[in-house]
């Protein structure tokens, strides 16, 4: 449990850094020129920062050591006994405005657990040649972080903006998946609405409104199709799709 909801928690902060990043880049693209000297050092402060921050982010929710992260969820949610006990907690601390389903649960841990397995690869070699799009961008992020943290480097190790993107997005997949299966129990709060706000302090500190817009469009909805395509075993294969366009503003 205590990674499962460390896993909820940890999640919700990488959409301040995601967004902060985003209008952070595209406001050197758009305007790269600027006599607002303090300004173009805060851009690009946050466009390094916020970068380094999302990798060694992402590293850490999905290190595959026997930790509080996605390494141990892969592990222990393919026990049968504590898969078993996991349903068993959700169904105990269930609202009561709601009858549980153990079935809509546990198909929710499966994509959890499939998911969180496919982003564990550490080596190139490791790599299955049919990989998911999102497993290879994984393994690029946890070589960029490991890279970037400790080496003075121009290199920005094949990274790129979607990359990220999808990273994130796919992150609160999971941590949503969780939420939904345990409520309150792991994180209280509304991705939806942390969204919305990181997106609206980023444009307060740079006053620039990135058009990537919001990451959490329609978040449940994303979460059953990615979940119903897990169950049919091609979940990313064709990268991370949505279901709803990509929105500037609410």
């Amino acid at each position: 449990m205590l990674s499962l909801r460390g896993f909820a928690c940890a999640a919700s902060m990488l959409l301040p850094a995601y967004h902060l990043l985003a209008a952070a880049t595209e406001l050197r693209s758009t305007r790269p020129q600027t006599t607002d000297y303090p300004t173009l050092i805060l851009r690009e402060f946050l466009r390094e920062s916020m970068l380094d921050y999302l990798l060694v982010h992402l590293r850490r929710l999905y290190d595959r050591e026997p930790s509080l992260a996605g390494g141990a969820i892969a592990t222990l949610l393919n026990v049968p006994h504590v898969r078993r006990f996991v349903l068993e907690r959700a169904a105990k601390y269930a609202s009561p405005l709601r009858e549980f389903d153990m079935a809509w649960a546990d198909s929710h841990l499966s994509f959890i657990q499939k998911h969180c397995a496919l982003q564990l690869v550490r080596e190139a070699n490791k790599l299955p040649s049919d990989a998911p799009i999102i497993q290879i961008q994984s393994f690029l992020a946890r070589r960029a972080a490991n890279k970037r943290s400790a080496h003075m480097t121009l290199d920005d190790w094949k990274i790129t903006s979607s990359d990220i993107r999808d990273l994130v997005f796919n992150a609160l997949l999971v941590a949503r998946s969780i939420q939904r299966v345990h409520g309150d129990d792991v994180y209280v709060g509304n991705y939806q609405e942390v969204d919305y706000g990181a997106y609206e302090a980023a444009s307060n500190v740079l006053g620039h409104r990135h058009t990537s817009g919001l990451l959490l469009v329609d978040l449940d909805a994303n979460v059953d199709l990615f979940r119903q395509k897990h169950g049919r075993s091609i979940s990313a294969r064709h990268g991370a799709p949505r279901v709803a366009p990509q929105a500037t503003r609410p």
